[in-house]
């Protein structure tokens, strides 16, 4: 019955958002997510009136927030910034040249869409820090322990901290539109009110997503600026991570068998979800469009957009991403805590990931 990757995409979105599926299918259909300003959920708040040290590893990574605490004013030297008249990206690891089209585009083109390539993806990445910053804000509100509260909201200023920086060195104009998918899953997140889910979809998902999406930048740019920026944050973003999954690991072993595997299932479904937009053509086609578009008349004539489409997912630098996204963060960081049982292992395996190294 969900042969058809498109059905089981549905799937997956219902068992994200339960109750909410009817309101994400008729915002999807209307086109509509992308521009919703207002999430529906709820998240009752948690007091600790005691102000005692209960989490260890909360209070740890707190002291370590407070002491690496950094100032995109004051730290990162702007003037390193790459000129718009180089390339920005190495010859290698450019996407326009990895698919074979760079024959058809004059230098002048591949300089800009070299740039406008970085701007896109560094504009998914503001968005999701804003994601990242709301919801870690929803979490200090549900987290039991004092330390793991104040933790979450050095958290919390981390994420403004990366608003800032990525929102200056986007400068204004260069600023892409939200794409769909990364849209509908934080608005998934925002909206439950079962903090597990929002921690794994926060702290394993987005987050792991981001590091692997930084570290593949850091390495393929030749904005200096860009690379110096990206050390900062990843510095963050690790902090980040490795709190997540202390705080969700010990939560996750108290949980019975029914909630056990709703987590399991919330989590794959998570996985399979990101991958169906990647591998399918199902989201990110911004990114492909935004190709389109500068690409002029020229390459239009030798190749259709189905056929860039098709390009681009199946591109050696798209599977080498998808590669380290997975392997490297979200699937370590799934068997990390527990998620690869018996009994959701299959599951992962008829997606092609070979999962057995994270298997607990």
């Amino acid at each position: 019955m969900w042969s058809d990757p498109r059905l089981t995409y549905l799937q997956d979105v219902y068992n994200i958002t339960r109750e909410k599926f009817g309101h994400f299918i008729f915002r999807a259909a209307s086109g509509g997510i992308a521009q919703e300003r207002s999430v529906r959920g709820k998240m009752e708040p948690i007091w600790n009136l005691k102000y005692q040290s209960d989490c260890p590893r909360g209070a740890r990574l707190y002291d370590v927030a407070k002491q690496k605490g950094w100032d995109p004013k004051r730290d990162v030297d702007w003037s390193k910034r790459l000129p718009r008249t180089e390339l920005a990206v190495n010859e290698d690891s450019f996407l326009a040249l990895n698919i074979g089209i760079d024959h058809l585009l004059d230098e002048e083109t591949l300089i800009e869409l070299s740039h406008v390539e970085i701007e896109w993806t560094m504009s998914q990445i503001l968005h999701g820090e804003q994601g990242a910053l709301m919801l870690a804000s929803q979490l200090v509100n549900h987290h039991r322990d004092m330390d793991g509260k104040l933790f979450l909201a050095s958290q919390a200023m981390d994420e403004a901290r990366h608003i800032e920086v990525f929102s200056r060195y986007l400068e204004p104009g260069r600023i892409h539109d939200i794409d769909f998918g990364v849209k509908f899953v934080i608005d998934a997140f925002l909206s439950t009110d079962n903090w597990r889910k929002q921690a794994i979809g926060m702290l394993v998902l987005v987050e792991g997503y981001a590091l692997g999406t930084f570290a593949v930048t850091k390495e393929i740019t030749r904005d200096p600026l860009l690379v110096d920026m990206l050390k900062f944050v990843m510095r963050d973003e690790g902090r980040h991570v490795g709190f997540g999954l202390d705080a969700i690991k010990g939560s996750v072993e108290e949980l019975d068998e029914q909630d056990r595997q709703e987590v399991e299932d919330f989590a794959f479904a998570l996985v399979r979800s990101v991958a169906f937009t990647r591998n399918s053509g199902g989201g990110f086609r911004d990114l492909i469009k935004m190709y389109w578009q500068h690409l002029g008349p020229r390459v239009r004539k030798e190749l259709t957009y189905k056929e860039l489409e098709e390009k681009m997912i199946t591109s050696d630098l798209m599977q080498s991403f998808n590669e380290i996204v997975f392997n490297e963060n979200l699937l370590p960081n799934l068997g990390r805590l527990g998620m690869m049982t018996d009994r959701v292992r299959p599951k992962y395996e008829e997606m092609g990931l070979d999962v057995s190294s994270y298997y607990h």
